[in-house]
């Protein structure tokens, strides 16, 4: 064992021996081999070299460890690995310390997601396949992105464009385009040193002329501290360059009488030289200019979702445009939420800025699924708004095929694809009025689905599986996380159609919503909030309800089911609630009641 110990010390030359002491007898060496005991754990702990090296196999190995006892131990190291062993257990003996499972167990079972990450993945980069994505090449939308270009090129002439108004369907490339245009005008801008920017709000999200005005206001004070964070640092630096040649000044030989001009003037030109083409005269300008920008960014508060005033909120949102010079592109998607929401008071209020705006100039560019939108608008705000119209048409199934072959060329593995597949989304898509996001999705979803089943190639049959998933997934999704009353009005709608009732009005659906409630022991709500819950019905796509004139008896919706009846049906009846109802047929007849 000593020849061992000598070895080890040997061996390891940063090991530095300690001078041996007695060991006591008897009783007493119990006690210092407990010692030691504890005394080899602590060493064994921090010296991790050493046990760093058992890690991958069962391995002992003898450390030659000086105590603070003053005793020599042999210290033997196992570590185990064996996984019916405690992973925190440790075993002790008169000889050593020896520790159990400190490692990784090798043989431990694979986890939840290891199966599922053994196949190779068929998708290169799946976010191309996404709504959200915005291609670097718009197939077929080449005249509508010219026709932008050339209205808003006027921007980097540092004129206002004319306001834009694009419609078209859902999927037709509407905003891909739009924000594609936009990224080109602001690269082209900075190109050129123009000061010009483009601001996209969402008005489906963003309703409100409050949340509208507000969100754009925060965004342009953000910039505005931006460009004041920037000048105050130009500013700082051509402060200590003044500073740097100053000392120059102050040592420049004394002038010399009848010297010739250029002389007499060297001290100017010293001093004068940093400040030269700047509209600052000395030192003392500069510091007041930086403390000008300081004052004027902490001035700049920005705009809370809730609480102010909207005459406040539209006073800071004009200070925050007209701060610097510069023309902005405000760019509202979905905008007739906007007007649908908060009537039009919102895009009076931008159209009418101009006139206002002493730096800076504003252009509006609208995004509209409804072609009709304009109607509702005042004749004054619509004359502003439409000063150029711009309409982009649904997609026929040759050209889904090509947007389709470019996107997958680059989402896909090569070979990922058989030859069915852009055809056969292509054709679903077009049949839903050339919705090339739908095409998108029922390829990237049938991308999923082949992953997920671990083929090595997508076919037809996935395709088909991802129509079936994406409608069914949609309605089963929407119409499972309803509330119980919204889910009563519905299946009062679904009877009345399983009858044949056409052209079904709010009165019907509320006398069989009033009698399903009863059947299931709910409250009735009155006609006015059933009439609301039909809206939000609507809004989410399950029904289709159009307001119509009864002439001197007012106005009522009529409505028809957007979804499929059965699989609706069925979501339905999985409640708890509207499953107790054995027999609702008879129902129907309520609608001849009044």
């Amino acid at each position: 064992m000593d020849n061992d110990r000598d070895h080890d010390q040997s061996a390891d030359p940063g090991t530095k021996a300690s001078p041996p002491e007695t060991v006591p007898s008897g009783s007493n060496r119990s006690e210092a081999n407990s010692s030691s005991t504890g005394s080899a754990r602590t060493t064994a702990d921090a010296e991790t070299t050493d046990a760093e090296t058992t890690a991958d196999a069962e391995t002992t190995t003898d450390v030659d460890a000086d105590l603070d006892t003053g005793v020599d131990a042999d210290v033997d190291v196992a570590v185990d690995h064996s996984p019916s062993r405690d992973r925190s257990s440790t075993d002790v003996d008169l000889d050593g310390v020896v520790f159990q499972g400190d490692a990784d167990d090798e043989d431990e079972s694979q986890g939840l997601f290891d199966d599922l990450l053994s196949g190779e993945p068929i998708f290169e980069n799946k976010e191309v396949l996404r709504p959200s994505y915005t291609p670097h090449e718009l197939p077929h939308r080449t005249d509508q992105i010219n026709r932008m270009a050339t209205i808003l090129v006027s921007a980097l002439r540092g004129d206002t464009p004319s306001n834009i108004l694009i419609y078209g369907k859902t999927g037709t490339g509407k905003t891909a385009s739009a924000k594609f245009v936009s990224n080109e005008l602001e690269s082209t801008s900075k190109k050129y040193d123009v000061p010009c920017e483009v601001e996209y709000i969402n008005c489906e999200v963003t309703d409100t002329q409050y949340r509208v005005l507000a969100q754009l206001a925060n965004k342009f004070i953000q910039q505005n501290q931006e460009v004041i964070a920037d000048r105050i640092d130009e500013l700082e630096t051509l402060r200590s360059r003044v500073e740097d040649a100053s000392p120059e000044v102050e040592n420049a030989p004394p002038e010399v009488e009848n010297a010739p001009p250029e002389v007499e003037n060297a001290s100017h030109e010293v001093d004068d030289a940093p400040l030269t083409n700047t509209p600052f005269d000395d030192p003392d300008a500069i510091d007041a200019r930086i403390e000008e920008l300081r004052d004027d960014a902490e001035t700049m508060e920005e705009v809370p979702m809730t609480g102010w005033p909207t005459d406040r909120v539209y006073s800071t949102f004009f200070d925050a445009v007209d701060y610097h010079e510069r023309v902005a592109v405000i760019m509202l998607d979905e905008i007739d939420k906007l007007v649908e929401k908060s009537g039009d008071d919102t895009l009076y209020n931008l159209s009418r800025m101009n006139s206002e705006l002493d730096n800076s100039r504003i252009s509006i560019m609208g995004i509209s699924n409804d072609l009709k939108f304009t109607d509702f608008l005042d004749p004054r705000v619509k004359s502003s708004l439409g000063e150029e119209e711009i309409v982009f048409p649904p997609y026929d199934a040759n050209q889904l095929r090509d947007i389709l072959q470019h996107r997958a060329d680059v989402a896909f593995k090569p070979d990922a694809l058989t030859e069915d597949v852009i055809p056969l989304c292509a054709a679903f898509a077009a049949q839903e009025h050339g919705d090339a996001r739908r095409a998108l999705d029922l390829l990237r979803t049938a991308g999923e689905l082949a992953e997920r089943s671990q083929a090595e190639v997508i076919g037809e049959e996935h395709v088909r599986q991802a129509q079936d998933k994406i409608e069914l997934d949609r309605v089963v999704e929407v119409v499972r996380t309803l509330p119980t009353q919204s889910k009563i009005v519905l299946f009062s709608i679904i009877l009345l159609e399983q009858n044949g009732v056409h052209n079904i009005n709010t009165g019907e659906v509320f006398n069989i919503y009033k009698r399903l409630c009863e059947e299931i022991d709910a409250d009735v709500l009155t006609q006015r909030r059933v009439t609301d819950l039909i809206s939000e019905l609507d809004m989410l796509g399950i029904v289709n309800a159009v307001v119509v004139s009864k002439g001197r008896y007012g106005r009522t919706k009529e409505m028809s089911l957007s979804v499929p009846i059965d699989e609706t049906e069925a979501v339905l009846l999985s409640d708890s609630r509207l499953g107790d109802i054995e027999n609702a047929q008879p129902f129907v007849q309520a609608r001849f009641d009044n």
